[in-house]
């Protein structure tokens, strides 16, 4: 909380955490509470500090809920191209024709 605190209101972007902390998992929204017209720039810059400590802490992009469209850029920071095809071919048994969810789980090229 104290890595997040200085990550996010280093240039103006506050934070929302709840989620379950008890057993390590948290939930994080960014936002602005005035408006800007950069507030994608402020808020990605943001995004991009904040996954960085999370690895540096040994964290992860995602836990029960899995990635949807919103974080699934990030993914390649945290796991390497290997992982990834590893999860687009486990992706692919169960749906071979990537007709569920497409494109919301891993980067599809």
């Amino acid at each position: 909380m104290e890595e997040l605190e200085k990550t996010s209101c280093a240039d103006g972007v506050k934070y929302a955490a709840y989620g379950h902390v008890g057993d390590g998992n948290m939930h994080v929204t960014l936002y602005l509470e005035e408006e800007n017209e950069n507030w994608r720039g402020m808020i990605e810059k943001a995004r991009r500090d904040m996954y960085g400590t999370v690895i540096r802490l040994g964290g992860t992009l995602t836990g029960e809920h899995g990635v949807g469209l919103k974080r699934r850029e990030y993914i390649p920071m945290f796991l390497d191209e290997a992982q990834i095809e590893l999860i687009r071919r486990v992706k692919l048994a169960f749906d071979p024709a990537n007709i569920l969810n497409p494109g919301k789980i891993v980067p599809w090229e």
